[in-house]
């Protein structure tokens, strides 16, 4: 489960899906920061369902104007803390997060080094001579991308020699820069390329978002595990999504309002009740369609182990977008 701690952002990712969701929190600061009370029922919430462990998002979550407050609050119940930040942090709190033995990891969304200010790409510099335990995570939006510079933070700071790696995944609502289904062949050609050097530099590799397994051939995906130790998500589920108004979402992609409709987290008893909810939300349109037309007599896509992309990929590419609503499923 992740929760927005934040929906501000010091950053505009050209491939960013959760722009919707942050964008129509609205200005009511209850929407857009999380309360200590929200906070409490989340961590209430996390202990019950028998977890321990949340993921903090945003926006930056960083940015909270009680960022400490809020990540000691969490400490007093015990529970471990996952950080998904841009490191684009002032020098205090990457100090601050650098000495709590609560936090697992920062997964860092990172992007080329020329897309940055200099004032910025510095700061992630910063939060980097502090904080080891941090995971970079590469979303692929173009071809002809350059990953060289990964390995050169990873083996320069000393982090996890590992690499969190995806396609850019596309939004139902505000347009974001992804790669279309049908380049994912030549995407995947140049993940080989790339596997080759991370190789020789000891650099494995791993994935939490949505592939098509038809995007690769046998021979690049015998290459990228031999190599990297990397085998494609092609089975998309619920992120499940936390607000900090505590209206929950199924991912960030899928938020609009002709779309899914968030419900409270307080109508559920625990987490495994939420993903259930989702699923029986998802599961309809996910074992009737795909994302490609050929998944239709695709022996894989029939036999569960393709999930046929991403969801939003799917509801892209019908006619008829089906509305969700209530874990059923109606005509829009």
């Amino acid at each position: 489960m992740n929760v927005m701690f934040t929906t501000y952002c010091n950053q505009r990712c050209c491939y960013c899906f959760g722009q919707d969701a942050m964008l129509g929190a609205g200005k009511i600061k209850a929407d857009r920061e999380i309360s200590k009370e929200n906070l409490q029922f989340v961590l209430d919430f996390i202990k019950r369902s028998g977890e321990n462990r949340i993921n903090i998002i945003g926006g930056e979550p960083t940015l909270h104007p009680e960022f400490k407050k809020r990540y000691e609050q969490i400490e007093k119940v015990g529970i471990s803390v996952m950080i998904f930040s841009n490191c684009v942090m002032d020098e205090d709190t990457a100090i601050y997060l650098s000495k709590k033995s609560s936090l697992v990891s920062i997964l860092l969304n990172i992007r080329e080094p020329w897309e940055y200010s200099t004032e910025d790409w510095n700061k992630i510099r910063t939060t980097l001579k502090y904080i080891k335990k941090v995971t970079l995570s590469f979303r692929i939006y173009r071809l002809g991308f350059n990953i060289r510079f990964l390995f050169n933070l990873i083996d320069g700071f000393g982090l996890r020699r590992e690499i969190n790696f995806a396609p850019a995944m596309p939004s139902l609502g505000t347009e974001s820069r992804y790669l279309p289904l049908n380049k994912y062949s030549e995407m995947a050609k140049e993940m080989v390329r790339w596997s080759r050097e991370s190789k020789k530099r000891k650099i494995s590799w791993y994935t939490d978002n949505g592939f098509i397994l038809c995007g690769f051939s046998k021979q690049g995906l015998r290459e990228l595990r031999e190599n990297v130790n990397f085998v494609p998500n092609v089975n998309c589920g619920a992120a499940v999504e936390v607000r900090p108004n505590l209206m929950t979402q199924r991912c960030f992609g899928m938020w609009g309002k002709k779309n899914e409709k968030p419900v409270s987290l307080k109508q559920f008893s625990t987490l495994q009740e939420v993903h259930r909810y989702f699923d029986l939300c998802s599961l309809v349109i996910k074992r009737r369609y795909g994302a490609l037309n050929k998944c239709a007599g695709c022996a894989y896509f029939h036999d569960g182990t393709c999930g046929g992309g991403c969801m939003v990929y799917i509801l892209k590419r019908l006619k008829n977008k089906p509305a969700i609503y209530n874990a059923r499923i109606f005509s829009s």
